[in-house]
């Protein structure tokens, strides 16, 4: 069986391309797709099919290689010039637009207008469509479409520029050109919502992004499948040497925007008597430093390896992540070490720190660690009190986060998804 892997972007080692490191496993002859690659910084794919659109050559540009997202405009007609009939069956590993892959955009003047009329009328930044059957009950027999390739959607989220960031990434806009921006991001919009009738198998990576996608794309049933997460590894690696706790807070991530370490650096900060790391990098590290320039209490290592990362995951006080997150692997990481987890009320923290499926929480103490509601210094500091009020016994903490191992990711991706498509042996 041919195989095609289709992930957005390769250009900053992350947990969406651990899951590309899995399906590698599953489907060892697989072809990957991708808008840009950075060869440098995936050793695992040296012997692999690389295939890249022609965003790629922009990319390797020294002044565009850090500012790929100023390209997000032109994805579309990225992924539309990729060639997918030859397969068998296409998985796609989406977050920018990944799902719109090999797919050419609908060219009737009703369906443009029909589907302009529905961004036209989103509300809160979703999009309000008719609902639609997908997921597993897509169709009526509840089978597969007799279509060539089989196409999958693996969510990580809708794209951000276009349904949940659209007014930071229009905020950078000069005046002058707002109005033409708006009409662009709405073009984008429709064309995003174009392919929603060929999303016949999808899945979310957490409740909070199936919600995402069901309201912005009007699908019904979308099946939750959490990603990846090497916990049986971390719990024995725990196990084989003794961990002394450290007598620091951490913050293990790519520096984005939307994940709000401002306000834990500035907590810090404020604080000064509190030890804050920062492991990663991203657009947010000059931005973090300037607010923690003269605080001595807060140290930047940049990206970490794997035994650095898993080093420092088992001795911190709490890893801190108080942005609204699709689901957050490093929570999971975190868990499995015996470390608690400071993270937003609202989104992945809210399942993984309670053990339910759900994408809202009571803020608050949790199973997993602390809940923030408020998006503040305030915030941060009270959630720092909480946590070194109370004991956290290892192993409770890692019992919350034994179902998304890797080993139950790849059996439910073999039995829930291809159903009577076996992988390659």
């Amino acid at each position: 069986m041919r195989v095609a892997i289709v992930h957005d972007k390769l250009c900053e080692p992350g947990g969406a391309e651990f899951i590309l490191k899995i399906l590698m496993k599953i489907f060892p002859s697989a072809d990957i797709y991708t808008l840009f690659y950075d060869r440098t910084q995936y050793p695992f794919l040296k012997e692999r099919r690389v295939i890249t659109s022609f965003l790629d050559v922009i990319c390797k540009v020294p002044l565009l290689k850090s500012r790929y997202r100023l390209l997000f405009p032109f994805v579309y007609w990225a992924f539309s010039s990729f060639d997918l009939s030859a397969y068998d069956a296409v998985i796609n590993i989406s977050f920018i637009g990944g799902h719109t892959a090999g797919e050419k955009a609908l060219s009737s003047d009703v369906a443009k207008q029909s589907n302009m009329r529905r961004v036209l009328g989103s509300v809160d930044g979703f999009a309000v469509g008719k609902k639609s059957d997908a997921g597993l009950q897509i169709h009526t027999n509840g089978g597969i479409p007799n279509r060539k390739p089989l196409k999958i959607v693996y969510f990580q989220t809708p794209p951000r520029h276009l349904w949940i960031e659209q007014d930071r990434y229009l905020s950078s806009v000069p005046g002058i050109f707002l109005p033409i921006a708006k009409k662009v991001w709405n073009y984008l919009k429709a064309k995003d919502l174009n392919v929603a009738p060929s999303l016949w198998y999808v899945l979310a990576n957490s409740t909070e992004v199936k919600k995402r996608v069901e309201k912005v794309y009007g699908i019904d049933n979308v099946q939750v499948l959490y990603p990846p997460v090497e916990v049986r590894k971390i719990i024995k690696a725990r196990q084989v040497r003794r961990v002394k706790k450290g007598d620091f807070y951490l913050i293990l991530s790519r520096l984005m925007e939307y994940k709000r370490f401002d306000i834990a650096v500035s907590a810090f900060a404020s604080l000064r008597v509190k030890r804050l790391i920062v492991a990663g990098t991203g657009p947010e590290l000059a931005k973090l430093k300037r607010i923690a320039s003269g605080a001595k209490n807060i140290e930047f290592l940049g990206r970490v390896d794997e035994a650095t990362k898993l080093d420092l995951l088992a001795r911190a006080k709490a890893l801190i992540l108080p942005g609204r997150e699709d689901f957050g692997i490093v929570m999971a990481e975190a868990l499995a070490a015996g470390t608690p987890v400071i993270g937003y009320y609202k989104g992945g923290a809210a399942e993984i720190l309670t053990g339910r499926q759900a994408n809202v929480a009571e803020p608050g103490l949790q199973p997993g660690g602390v809940l923030i509601e408020d998006q503040t210094v305030k915030g941060i500091v009270s959630a720092i009190k909480l946590i070194e009020k109370q004991r956290w016994p290892v192993r409770k903490l890692q019992a919350l986060v034994e179902k998304y191992d890797v080993s139950n990711f790849v059996e439910k991706f073999k039995d829930e998804v291809f159903k009577g498509l076996a992988p390659e042996s």
